[in-house]
């Protein structure tokens, strides 16, 4: 072991990787060699023609930071968050309204009892659905088109929103 004497060793009871260095030679070292090479060139320019664009704010692909709000139980007839109890499959410390057709009105949610206001939450070009504190098991477009998630009505709507009087289960799932 390289411990220092009266250090704590390898633990004997573990098996342990001999440490050192792995010499590469042949082929293979002269393929790392230029991969190695080519990632420390410098980077090209873009052609002035390209334009880059920032969406934030209002425009972002993230109007939640971590995606929790997605998972709240929604009434999409009444927009808004459904009132009742439910499984663990809801997020339901949101409570959460649309407003004037774009906005999401919320007077809690997992930041606690202070109300906020998401504008342009249903308007958005794009979602980036991200998801670093939950993972659902969806089987299929046809089971995430079908629940009560508000992630769910950001899909409907997608595909064109369905009436009111409508249920969800009725709404076309596109193909594959």
């Amino acid at each position: 072991s390289d411990a220092k004497p009266g250090s704590p060793g390898l633990d004997p009871t573990q098996k342990h990787k001999k440490r050192g260095k792995v010499a590469v030679e042949g082929p293979e070292a002269e393929k790392i060699r230029k991969a190695v090479k080519a990632g420390n060139e410098r980077a090209k320019p873009l052609p002035s023609e390209t334009k880059i664009w920032c969406f934030r704010g209002r425009d972002g692909f993230t109007p939640h930071i971590n995606g929790e709000i997605y998972w709240q139980p929604w009434d999409g007839a009444a927009q808004k968050t459904r009132k009742g109890s439910f499984s663990s499959n809801y997020d339901n410390r949101f409570t959460c309204s649309e407003e004037d057709g774009e906005n999401l009105r919320c007077s809690r949610g997992n930041w606690g009892n202070q109300g906020r206001l998401i504008e342009n939450f249903f308007g958005r070009t794009a979602y980036h659905l991200f998801f670093s504190t939950r993972r659902e098991g969806i089987e299929s477009r046809a089971d995430l088109m079908q629940k009560s998630w508000l992630i769910s009505e950001l899909y409907r709507r997608s595909i064109g929103r369905a009436p009111p009087e409508a249920p969800a289960a009725a709404m076309p799932v596109p193909a594959l």
